[in-house]
């Protein structure tokens, strides 16, 4: 864990709790980032109030950002978790909520903040509550891409506000990448300024005052719109979820929790592929039992138990086996 550090109390600050800079080959895992502040001034700019990546490539995985802050006071703040520039970074299987890019002033990417040529990417990642900043004009709630060409797959923007209240907002001449992604819960979607370009292959849109906006190019392809029937924690999705089976292959073959993708018929959108429960049924050594499991594709196992064939109570447990892709 990684908690409760300020990189400046009145000046520039960077990477409230973790700043690398100018590393070829940096890892981060396994790993609680929250609590910490870039910056606490009221003049000067906080960027990263959990990380900062500058001209560096990371791994980083199987991690929570949460509850940090780029700036908490009335100064500028960008990338409220994480603040990326000039690398090739890789951000995997993390979650990434409740952080908060300018508490009292002009902020901009409250989950994530790329710029200055940043080609990163992010996959199997949840960007979740988050907040840009106090003024109007702060881009990006969730996301904010400046003059750089992020790579986004199966990430789930949900319910990030403040500023312009975007999940996601490319700006200054970026192209950004989106593949199969659930967007839900925003005053916009995804913002795509002037002079910025966005591909979006796979989306799943529910509960946004609007889907999209901006007067950059921005290109829609495999677009569903519906209830992701998440669970409690904002990002697992439920069974009968909109967001089933309607991905396409991004080439990423385990979600968040390394659970095998695609599950059933097809790619879930997002961090998560729905995986069935594992059905468990007792059997009576004395009286016998037959035990009938379809699976999600229809296929039946049935596995009959004649009395007196065990001499104790056992249990049977199946579970459905992932479709594995066919090796090209």
């Amino acid at each position: 864990q990684i908690y409760g550090n300020r990189a400046s109390d009145d000046g520039w600050g960077g990477g409230g709790g973790v700043y690398i800079w100018n590393s070829p080959d940096s890892h981060v895992y396994d790993t609680t980032i929250y609590g910490n502040t870039a910056s606490n001034s009221s003049l000067e700019m906080g960027e990263g109030g959990g990380l900062a990546f500058s001209g560096s490539d990371v791994w980083l995985g199987t991690s929570i950002i949460r509850d940090n802050v780029a700036n908490a006071m009335t100064g500028n703040g960008i990338g409220g978790g994480l603040y990326m520039e000039d690398g090739n970074s890789t951000v995997a299987e993390t979650v990434i909520r409740h952080n908060t890019a300018g508490a009292s002033g002009w902020g901009g990417g409250g989950g994530i903040w790329f710029g200055l040529n940043d080609t990163s990417t992010i996959e199997n990642s949840v960007l979740m509550d988050n907040v840009g900043g106090a003024t109007a004009d702060s881009p990006g709630a969730g996301l904010a891409s400046e003059w750089s060409y992020p790579s986004l797959y199966h990430v789930t923007f949900h319910g990030n506000s403040g500023g312009d209240g975007s999940g996601i907002n490319a700006f200054f001449s970026s192209a950004v990448t989106v593949t199969n992604a659930i967007v839900v819960s925003h005053s916009v979607g995804i913002t795509v300024e002037s002079g910025s370009s966005a591909v979006v292959d796979g989306v799943l849109w529910y509960g946004n005052s609007l889907d999209s906006g901006g007067l950059g190019g921005l290109s829609l392809s495999n677009e569903s719109t519906g209830n992701p029937l998440f669970e409690r924690d904002g990002y697992h999705i439920q069974y009968g979820s909109a967001a089933m089976d309607v991905g396409v292959n991004a080439g990423v073959f385990l979600d968040i929790e390394m659970d095998y993708r695609p599950y059933a018929s097809g790619y879930d959108l997002g961090a998560d592929e729905w995986v069935s429960p594992p059905i468990t049924e007792p059997i009576d050594p004395e009286t016998g039992g037959t035990l009938i499991f379809t699976d999600t594709r229809g296929l039946t196992t049935t596995v009959e138990v004649p009395p007196g064939a065990v001499s104790e109570t056992i249990v049977l447990v199946f579970e459905t086996l992932p479709i594995l892709p066919h090796p090209s």
